[in-house]
């Protein structure tokens, strides 16, 4: 099974990064570094502080609260200009538990020369990625905020492009459970100042072979969008965009798994923007859609409820967003989102404070 996502991969080679529908630049790992830093050992601390409330009424998403924080301390050692080496730990605590939900230990290797960056370990993933909504859950940057595997990314003047591997679930001969893994690759093509193409493709595939367990079905399932996203700047410091997309659902598993095994949408977004407030509205129409990773208030299915089906969805959405800098390392997110869906009359809404620490410490410079 592995072998035919893979070939799906390559089939769609030319897959995408976003102007972002909302800006989650706050919420991203630079994924760069400088070449200055090289024979040099740093102490890196990246801590993230949060509340998210989902006041969410829908069968496919029920409301729930996030609040804590997370911490990321790691040691990072430049051998060369072009080879950065990172490890250490990711711990994430939820407000009103005992203890820590989750510890990781986390080890990168990163090796960047000049368009061409190839990373092994722990990847620059999540929001990262730069998926669009309905193809990536936001809370999925606490959740699961550790992606391990390998990455490529590419940086040209007319193209940007992130291919990656995450390998979710590792098996051993005789376990009860099934692997699972995610593979994707996101383009954006730069057509000019204000016009960009982007594409994308997301694949998720759940099985193996040497489980114990051969009564759980097989899963294989493919989301891709490709759009056009264009801006308008006007006064010097806003910007108007206007995007759009088409998105596919297809379910390549052996067996079906739901109503349906394939589905499509569109959504079209309008958002208006300076270098601090973004203020978007957007509509959604889709038939018989799902997407593994996804916004669950756009699918015709539940995660939860497997009796709930509604084919056709049209969505209704509205965002404001305001991102600043406290101080030069320390930025903060507030953050409004609504959705009222036209089949089931409903009208879900959030709200969220993030505020974000992210800093190095120079510890030693060797003289080769």
């Amino acid at each position: 099974m592995i072998s035919k996502i893979v070939k799906i991969l390559i089939f769609n080679l030319l897959s995408f990064q976003v102007f972002a529908q909302i800006d989650n630049f706050n919420f991203y790992e630079s994924q760069f570094f400088d070449t200055q830093d090289s024979n040099s050992v740093f102490l890196r601390i990246e801590n993230t502080n949060f509340l998210k409330n989902n006041e969410y009424f829908a069968p496919q998403n029920q409301g729930f609260t996030l609040t804590g924080f997370f911490l990321k301390p790691s040691l990072l050692y430049f051998p060369s200009k072009n080879v950065k080496i990172e490890a250490g730990i990711f711990a994430i605590y939820y407000s009103g538990k005992e203890n820590f939900k989750t510890i990781l230990p986390l080890y990168r290797l990163h090796y960047q020369r000049d368009w061409f960056n190839l990373i092994l370990g722990n990847i620059y993933g999540n929001l990262s990625h730069n998926l669009i909504e309905p193809l990536y859950f936001s809370e999925q940057y606490f959740s699961k905020h550790i992606e391990n595997g390998i990455q490529f990314l590419f940086r040209k003047k007319f193209v940007e492009t992130d291919i990656w591997l995450n390998w979710e679930k590792f098996i051993e001969p005789k376990d009860s459970f099934q692997e699972e893994f995610t593979i994707g690759n996101t383009n954006i093509f730069h057509l000019s100042k204000n016009f960009e193409i982007p594409l994308q493709f997301i694949g998720t595939h759940q099985g193996g072979q040497i489980n114990s367990n051969k009564d759980v079905p097989l899963r294989s399932l493919i989301n891709s969008s490709t759009g056009i996203c264009f801006s308008y700047q006007f006064l010097n410091s806003y910007s108007l965009d206007f995007q759009d997309y088409i998105i596919s659902y297809n379910d390549i598993s052996p067996s079906q798994l739901f109503h349906f095994r394939k589905g499509f949408a569109n959504y079209a977004l309008i958002k208006l923007r300076n270098q601090r407030f973004e203020v978007l509205a957007g509509f959604w129409k889709g038939k018989n859609f799902f997407a593994p990773r996804g916004e669950s208030l756009f699918f015709s299915i539940s995660r939860n409820d497997s009796t709930y089906y509604q084919k056709d969805k049209q969505i209704f959405s509205f965002k404001i967003n305001y991102n600043t800098f406290l101080l030069k390392d320390i930025s903060l997110t507030t953050r409004f989102e609504s959705y009222y869906d036209v089949s089931d009359k409903r009208f879900d809404f959030s709200f969220g404070i993030f505020v974000f620490f992210r800093d190095k410490f120079l510890l030693k410079k060797f003289n080769f």
